[in-house]
């Protein structure tokens, strides 16, 4: 989710029409059964929503991340 989320606004948009979120969620992922075709609208509504708010967290806190290394 996290790398679909840094993708550009525009690619995300594709993604999401083309059911590409959806799909790449489903290899990250396998599921033991396929959702029934009343789940999968919801299922891949939930999923943009999740890449959104995830890219929406990445942009708002961008500015405040700094790497702290380790002690060696």
């Amino acid at each position: 989710m996290i790398s679909l989320a840094q993708r550009p606004e525009t690619e995300r948009n594709v993604a999401h029409l083309t059911g590409a979120t959806q799909i790449d969620f489903e290899h990250a992922f396998p599921l033991d059964n396929r959702p029934r075709g009343t789940t999968q609208p919801w299922l891949r509504q939930s999923l943009v929503t999740l890449v959104e708010d995830v890219a929406k967290y990445l942009t708002s806190t961008e500015s405040h991340l700094t790497y702290v290394s380790r002690p060696r």
